[in-house]
């Protein structure tokens, strides 16, 4: 898909040209300020506040109670990256490169105030309602009060006996400060002002489109150019607007509420950080979740003597149609390409190869240095703009010209690409082909040995039995005696008739004994288990060393140096023994004759052919025939190791390939191992390359190891293994040496709820949220849920303070992460046992981008398994044995690996 440009695919300009916007030298005036509200609080009395609270203004008291941060920065960002918009009720910005529109359905969605159409026929007020409450704000009868008016009596309002006009007072203090919002000297429009002496009246009016048309005509008015400018209406709804459209913003420097309310009021505003953050660059990190439009029916968008916009309206054409913008390469020229410099007699022009050239004028400079500064701006306004009309048309042209060329460039260096990687595919293909060609051949050599080796030891016995000949080289070396003392006697030899007749009785009793197997098989490779309906077993707990009494006071002091030393903090303790460099060796099931000997830990490339999709893959795409094949032979050559036994793998691939069989800790492992393998291998094909999986060990320690926490004092005492998961040694399998906080925002991992349940936790670290996704929410209450999360929850923080740099740990905060839980779209198991199959999907589903809402049911559950077996065995090369356990060696080895 090609990249194309604004220009080309008639999308509006930018308002001002890249690197032209204008910088005022001041902050933005306004006059929203909510000070003055606190104060009418205490003045009407908490009675009269709280009825206003519970009519549809009630919103903006518990705004004005948030103590809201205002930040000029934030919104001169905005302003000065607009769109050219014709619509008179619209604005557009660029957020990096992605546009979003600030309209009446935005407001309706931040506010939740009244947004519905104007009333068509008004109801006429008495004529001197008025002049009662007039006098009490000392205001002629034939004015209005201004917001001024309404300071100077805020003390006398408090002496008010009638309610009533107390809450008229409010109602007026509102309109003047939040819904109008103009400067504290003007009056406020008469029939609006008026209307609250119609209490039923003035509760359901619209004030959300009052407040909203009043914004929008001072942001679309506003002259941007001079040094200062002031604008009108409730602006903090634009700070907030930009929180909402860029949630990683927000998330950075809104100091967002963990609250179910309104947009308005989950933002308490930037607060120091927040002047010195890079606005662009958090868009453009975060343009994958940037919400560009919101539709509101509530809030219909006509109004009356709006302006058609062409541009505008193909421009949220594409954004609302299937699959969203695509990426599209704006133009730095804008509509609007000077600049005023700060002396009077110099300015900035635009020329047509997009640089910025200074001009000071030539013949003209004593005249003009004589002239007042206002008349000289105009002047050169006025030349400016004629020197740009002229050479505007053909900047355009040539801009449009180099971006096609350019455009084209990167198309053919893509195809080119493409070229490349279907002849490294092609000749991957014709390796594996051949290699497939020698095992074949090699098996068929093997056969046709043992077929001879066969013959010639029959016919040895039927020969050379009772002729004194040598027995065959199997027995060579050896001294064959019958350890029994009822036959023979100890030294006796035995007889090599009697040795070979024994041996031949195990043939035929092994032969027998696999023939009358009555138990069935699926295509003939691995016995087909029954499908239990009862719930699943429980997990088997975590082995981990439970030191006596004797030894807990010398574990704790080595874990408590060890944890100081790694916050770098001395200590006068004794230092803790230096980890034991253990040499992991491969077992008999990981050495096999389909492939080399497979070192553990250590990743090597895989040529996986997932299917991509976007820039993630499908995790849904048919198995691949050639991985179920060989996890098919490997099956069968695992069967002579007996069931049970440490070798063996088909049990652990046959739980997996059978739907409703509760998945345990390792095969949890497994598969969060065959991921974080994948993220290794190819990071760009996940969601983010600050992301890290972790395991099933991870949750189930710090679960186990919470009330060792809760009872430190002084210093935290983590869960085993906690600064190793924090560094990216933990799990050991395709380690990724990444540092949460540094090097990753986001963790995913599984955990155990009431030991009979898997769910999902997506742990966000700039967000301080933990969202766990639930295939049976109505399995466990969110009781259970956050009793079973709150160990992570509130342990996490602390870690993560403990591995920030002593000169930033000050700024840290222990903050427990907020826990989150959402029941929408989340697909739900109907028979238990696959809630395991459900929490690995989830993660895999997530980290690479792709909806799960369809595709993942109990109707496919047999499909996704039957793939996950077999992607498991042909990724990892684990056979059903993971090494991401921190204890796979004993309890003994415990001090050894983790002296803290």
């Amino acid at each position: 898909m090609t990249t194309q440009t604004n220009v080309e695919l008639g999308f509006p300009l930018r308002l001002y040209s890249l690197g032209c916007e204008p910088e005022p030298k001041r902050s933005i005036n306004y006059h929203s300020k909510t000070e003055f509200l606190k104060n009418v609080k205490t003045a009407v009395g908490e009675k009269v506040w709280s009825d206003i609270c519970a009519t549809s203004l009630g919103v903006v008291l518990r705004f004005v109670e948030l103590d809201f941060t205002w930040s000029s920065k934030l919104v001169k960002h905005l302003l000065v990256r607009q769109l050219v918009c014709k619509k008179k009720y619209e604005l557009w910005c660029l957020f990096g490169g992605t546009p979003a529109r600030f309209s009446l359905s935005e407001f309706k969605d931040i506010t939740t105030l009244n947004c519905a159409p104007f009333p068509d026929n008004e109801d006429a007020l008495e004529a001197n309602a008025h002049v009662a409450l007039w006098r009490k704000i000392n205001v002629d009868e034939k004015k209005n009060p201004s917001k001024k008016n309404l300071m100077n009596v805020l003390e006398d309002v408090r002496s008010w006996s009638d309610e009533k006009d107390k809450t008229r007072f409010a109602y007026l203090s509102i309109l003047a400060t939040v819904i109008i919002g103009n400067d504290w000297k003007t009056e406020l429009p008469s029939p609006l002002a008026r209307m609250v002496f119609d209490l039923s009246k003035f509760e359901t009016y619209p004030w959300g489109r009052v407040a909203f048309e009043n914004l929008i005509k001072s942001v679309k008015g506003l002259k941007m150019e001079a040094d200062t400018y002031t604008l009108h209406g409730f602006l903090q709804v634009l700070q907030i607007w930009a929180y909402t459209v860029v949630p990683r913003l927000g998330a950075a420097i809104g100091r967002p509420l963990n609250v179910e309310s309104p947009p308005l009021l989950r933002f308490k505003g930037t607060k120091g950080k927040g002047n010195n953050i890079d606005i662009e660059a958090i868009s453009d990190i975060d343009k994958e979740n940037i919400k560009s439009v919101v539709i509101n029916e509530l809030a219909p968008t006509s109004w009356k003597h709006d302006v058609e916009d062409i541009e505008i309206d193909t421009l949220l054409q594409a954004i609302s149609k299937e699959g969203g913008l695509g990426v599209v390469i704006w133009s730095e020229h804008g509509s609007k390409s000077i600049q005023v410099g700060k002396n009077k007699e110099e300015k900035l022009v635009i020329d047509g190869s997009g640089k910025a050239t200074e001009n000071k004028g030539d013949g003209d400079a004593e005249n003009v240095s004589l002239k007042r500064p206002i008349e000289m701006r105009t002047e050169e306004r006025k030349r400016m703009k004629a020197m740009e009309s002229k050479s505007l048309n053909s900047s355009m042209e040539v801009e449009r010209l180099c971006l096609i060329l350019e455009q084209q460039g990167k198309s053919i260096e893509a195809l080119r690409d493409k070229v490349e990687d279907i002849g490294n595919q092609l000749q991957s293909f014709k390796v594996m082909q051949s290699q497939f060609e020698f095992l074949e051949n090699e098996m068929k050599i093997m056969k046709e040995k043992s077929l001879v080796e066969d013959k010639s030891d029959k016919q040895h016995l039927q020969t050379g039995e009772n002729h004194g000949a040598k027995p065959p080289k199997i027995f060579e070396g050896y001294n064959l005696k019958d350890s029994s003392d009822t036959d023979t006697h100890v030294g006796e030899d035995i007889p090599l008739s009697d040795l070979y007749a024994k041996l031949e009785n195990l043939k035929a009793s092994h032969k027998k004994m696999i023939e009358s197997d009555e138990e069935s098989t699926v295509d003939g490779l691995f016995p087909k288990r029954k499908i239990r309906n009862e719930l699943p077993q429980q997990s088997s707990p975590l082995k981990i060393f439970q030191p006596t009494a004797s030894v807990t006071e010398k574990f704790e002091d080595k874990k408590r140096s060890k944890i100081l030393k790694a916050m770098k903090i001395e200590n006068d303790t004794n230092n803790a023994p230096e980890k034991s460099k253990r040499v992991t060796k491969p077992g008999p099931a990981l050495q096999t004759p389909f492939r080399s000997t497979i070192n553990v830990g250590v990743t090597k490339n895989i040529n996986q052919s997932t299917t991509m999709v976007g820039r993630g893959y499908d995790p849904f795409a048919p198995v691949d025939v050639q991985k179920v094949k060989a996890l098919d032979n490997w099956l069968q050559l695992d069967e002579e190791y007996p069931v049970g036994s440490q070798n063996n793998g088909v049990d652990f691939f046959i739980t997996i390939r059978t739907p409703q069989e509760w998945l345990n800790t390792e095969h949890i492992n497994s598969a969060m191992n065959m991921l974080r393998l994948r993220f290794v291998k190819n990071p760009k094909s996940f969601r983010s390359e600050r992301i890290a999986f972790t395991d099933a060990d991870f949750t189930g320690i710090w679960s186990q190891s919470y009330p060792n926490f809760l009872r430190s004092k002084d210093v935290p005492i983590f869960p085993n293994g906690a600064f190793e998961y924090a560094n990216g040694i933990l799990p050991g399998f395709s380690q990724t040496r990444k540092k949460w906080r540094t090097d990753v925002d986001d963790i995913y991992s599984v955990l155990n709820v009431n030991s009979n349940h898997w769910v999902t936790l997506f742990i966000s670290i700039p967000e301080r949220s933990i969202d766990v996704f639930d295939c049976k929410v109505k399995g466990c209450s969110n009781q259970d849920i956050f009793k079973a999360v709150k160990p992570i929850a509130h342990m996490l923080p602390h870690l993560l303070k403990a591995t920030t740099p002593p000169s930033e740990r000050s700024k840290m905060s222990v903050e427990q992460f907020k826990v989150r839980r959402p029941q929408r779209k989340i697909p739900q198991m109907l028979r238990d046992g696959d809630c395991g199959i459900y929490a690995i999907k989830f993660i895999e589903c997530h980290a690479s981008r792709f909806d799960f809402t369809k595709p993942l049911s109990d109707a496919n559950i047999k499909m996704v398994r039957d793939k996950l077996a077999a992607e498991i065995f042909y990724e990892t090369k684990q056979h059903g044995h993971s090494t991401s356990n921190p204890f796979p060696y004993g309890a003994k080895d415990l001090e050894s690996l983790h002296p803290y």
